[in-house]
């Protein structure tokens, strides 16, 4: 007699972006990471959900998962236009 498992396999659907604009990360998604990937000393704004605003710099890196409550993250905005930065954002989604 043996222990029969059956689990069912959950697709998450990643999704890549570089942008040079202003971006919304809409509430939703199981992981998230923001990297600014500007070359100077330009500055990326990131908002969360609660409206508290953070720099990112130059060279650094946002990641963000929901992995261990089984939750999902909340609304995000990123404002590159500002300072002209760039940012390399993923995304990862059911």
């Amino acid at each position: 007699m043996g222990l029969d498992v059956k689990t069912k396999a959950i697709t998450f659907q990643p999704s890549v972006k570089r942008s040079q604009t202003n971006e919304i990360i809409e509430s939703g998604a199981y992981s998230v990471s923001i990297a600014n990937v500007s070359i100077s000393n330009q500055i990326s704004k990131i908002t969360g959900s609660d409206g508290v605003e953070a720099d990112l710099k130059a060279g650094e890196v946002i990641n963000l998962s929901a992995a261990e409550s089984n939750g999902t993250i909340g609304r995000i905005s990123i404002n590159n236009s500002d300072n002209s930065s760039e940012t390399l954002i993923t995304v990862l989604r059911k």
